[in-house]
């Protein structure tokens, strides 16, 4: 009979270790960060509203009343969760390095229309967004959004600054126009859609908006990614807006639809 070495004999030891004992030797943001694995992990599981705490215990390895020492009640898990999912898409969308305030909505755009294909950012956010009313939870995501909304406007007011665009653009109404392209993206890889929005379509939108902020516009270059020229740019436009809509002079009030 084999007599199991002293290096065995710790392992198994080791494995054994109670996890509270485990639990008492993390930092407080380690624990912190332990139970949002844990959210995240119940609720692609179960739904938001199949993410108790007891559930959130047991994968994080507690008791209730512990996680109860780091977060006060399931709310303010669930927000803390929500937080962790939208900095990391917020920095992987901003993974790059840009010469200017256009070239950063470019890249930050062809980064959105890639990784929505790839994160499963959406589905959390969206389940987060329709829990009920009294979580507290559909308020935290609308600050978020708007916080990405305002990030946006910073841009555009530092493309101002720069040249790079429009001093008579309006920021705000440019910062809403590209959030709802994203917001378009991310439903369409919520429903199974990318190969109907993200093949094209929405970079054309983001291309035409960026036009006619741009203060020294390159449409043939623009366009020439989805097949198209800026000879062609004015069929897709309504019948009134065809007459006032050219290389030389384009609105940049004219309105963006995505339907």
């Amino acid at each position: 009979m084999n007599t199991p070495s002293k290096k065995q004999t710790n392992t198994k030891k080791r494995a054994r270790e109670p996890v509270s004992a485990r639990w008492k030797a993390m930092t407080d943001e380690q624990k912190r960060d332990c139970v949002v694995d844990a959210v995240l992990s119940v609720i692609a599981k179960y739904g938001v509203e199949g993410t108790t705490t007891a559930r959130i215990a047991a994968a994080t390895g507690v008791s209730e009343p512990t996680i109860y020492r780091i977060f006060r009640s399931r709310d303010e898990m669930l927000v803390a969760a929500s937080d962790r999912v939208w900095k990391q898409r917020r920095d992987e969308l901003e993974a790059f390095e840009s010469s200017d305030a256009m070239d950063h909505l470019r890249k930050l755009s062809e980064h959105h229309t890639v990784g929505i294909q790839k994160t499963r950012v959406v589905r959390f956010i969206t389940e987060l967004a329709v829990a009920p009313r009294t979580e507290g939870l559909r308020e935290h995501i609308r600050d978020l959004q708007l916080q990405e909304v305002q990030h946006l406007f910073d841009i555009v007011e530092e493309g101002k600054a720069q040249g790079c665009i429009r001093q008579d653009v309006d920021s705000e109404d440019t910062a809403w126009r590209i959030m709802t392209v994203h917001w378009l993206e991310a439903m369409a890889r919520l429903h199974g859609l990318e190969d109907k929005v993200m093949t094209g379509f929405s970079t054309r939108i983001v291309q035409d908006i960026l036009r006619r902020i741009d203060t020294k516009p390159a449409a043939d270059d623009l366009y020439a990614a989805g097949g198209r020229t800026s000879a062609s740019v004015g069929a897709d436009l309504d019948p009134y807006e065809q007459e006032t809509y050219s290389d030389a002079e384009v609105p940049h009030e004219a309105a963006v639809t995505t339907s």
